[in-house]
């Protein structure tokens, strides 16, 4: 990740999840790739992140089972992201709210309720 928030060559990132051989943890890129934008970057890597989750979908790298997956652990660690960024849970928020509008997290209905939930002080 840290290489495609440099460059911005999202196809290159693509490619270099094609070359890990390893989808079953497609959902840690999701986790780390967030995670990574939100508290160490800026609107820019924030963008580049959620231009990264489009095209492993188009891709077919990604499935939407991965992704909820990615996602679920992202909500779960949301609170410690927050320790590190007060606006984490905020960002995230509209991480999973872009993904429903999307069609590429379901059932968006919950999802969204959950954004909702992030958004709310704690």
């Amino acid at each position: 990740w840290s290489e495609c928030a440099i460059s911005g060559e999202v196809a290159e990132a693509v490619q270099c999840v094609r070359d890990l051989q390893a989808p079953f943890f497609h959902h840690e890129v999701i986790k780390r790739t967030v995670s990574a934008s939100i508290v160490d970057g800026g609107p820019r890597e924030f963008e580049l992140c959620f231009q990264l989750t489009q095209a492993l979908h188009r891709s077919e790298l990604l499935t939407a089972e991965q992704l909820r997956n990615g996602c679920t652990r992202l909500v779960e660690a949301s609170a410690d992201l927050q320790l590190d960024y007060p606006k984490a849970p905020e960002l995230l928020a509209q991480y999973l709210e872009r993904c429903c509008g999307l069609q590429l997290l379901a059932p968006a209905d919950e999802w969204r309720a959950t954004a909702a939930k992030l958004r709310q002080p704690a």
